[in-house]
């Protein structure tokens, strides 16, 4: 496998191609077979997690069964996307929080995996602040932060964000645009995104409600705006998200 720079999200998620491609060059097997064996692995964790979540909630591990959902099994069944490998990190970060070290070590390994692992390793370092736990829930957060801002860096090769804007803007307005689009429907838009919608011959968003024109450009950001309303934005996180992802995990 070749190392080539890729632009951010893609670039930086690198922690399930890696292990894909060291098991490939360790047993000499397809590297399509080393996605299917982490897709195993992934699928048999999750499977063992959300009912261990779902046992501790109610007493009744079967109720894990509310997690299988189209979304989840599209995850199953899409072996080079990092979802549900990320899901299975996540679950075992969740499940360690009570091993701090091996809460740790996780809390990097799902900042390596996928971008939002850093989401879920903030919350959880809040929640512990909020708890009392300073020193552990301080430690969480920074280990989270250092993974993204140094680890990645360092041993990724990374093009710049699709925007061309300073990481830390990039972070903030990305999570800011995942929070409108999910829970009121609404989908930023910027002149940078449309540009590669028309591209990629994607998105459903090609006359904004309104923009405006920002008075110092952001990398390649120069207009702002709103995509109309659309609920299916907020059924699509409710339905996919919170049950593919897991609904229990989320609930305790």
């Amino acid at each position: 496998m070749g190392k080539r720079d890729v632009p951010k999200p893609w670039g930086a998620r690198i922690l399930h191609p890696f292990l894909a491609g060291w098991i490939a060059r360790a047993t000499g097997i397809s590297l399509e077979s080393a996605f299917f064996f982490l897709a195993l692995v992934a699928t048999f964790v999750v499977g063992l997690l959300l009912a261990q979540f779902a046992y501790k909630a109610t007493g009744n591990p079967w109720w894990s069964l509310l997690a299988v959902h189209p979304g989840l099994l599209q995850a199953i069944g899409s072996i080079y996307l990092n979802d549900l490998f990320l899901l299975a990190v996540v679950l075992i970060f969740l499940s360690t929080l009570s091993i701090p070290p091996l809460a740790l070590l996780f809390a990097v390994l799902a900042v390596l995996t996928r971008e939002v692992g850093l989401i879920a390793v903030v919350i959880a370092g809040a929640i512990l602040l909020a708890q009392g736990k300073r020193l552990y829930g301080a430690g969480l957060i920074l280990s989270g932060l250092l993974a993204w801002f140094v680890i990645i860096p360092r041993i990724a090769s990374i093009e710049t964000n699709l925007h061309g804007a300073p990481e830390i803007v990039y972070m903030v307005a990305r999570s800011f645009a995942a929070f409108v689009k999910n829970f009121f429907g609404f989908q930023i838009w910027t002149d940078s995104l449309a540009q590669l919608w028309a591209k990629w011959e994607m998105g459903d968003c090609k006359t904004p409600l309104f923009s405006l024109t920002l008075p110092v450009p952001i990398g390649n950001v120069y207009k702002v705006g709103i995509c109309p309303w659309q609920l299916r934005h907020i059924l699509v996180f409710a339905t996919v998200y919170l049950t593919g992802w897991g609904v229990f995990p989320g609930l305790i």
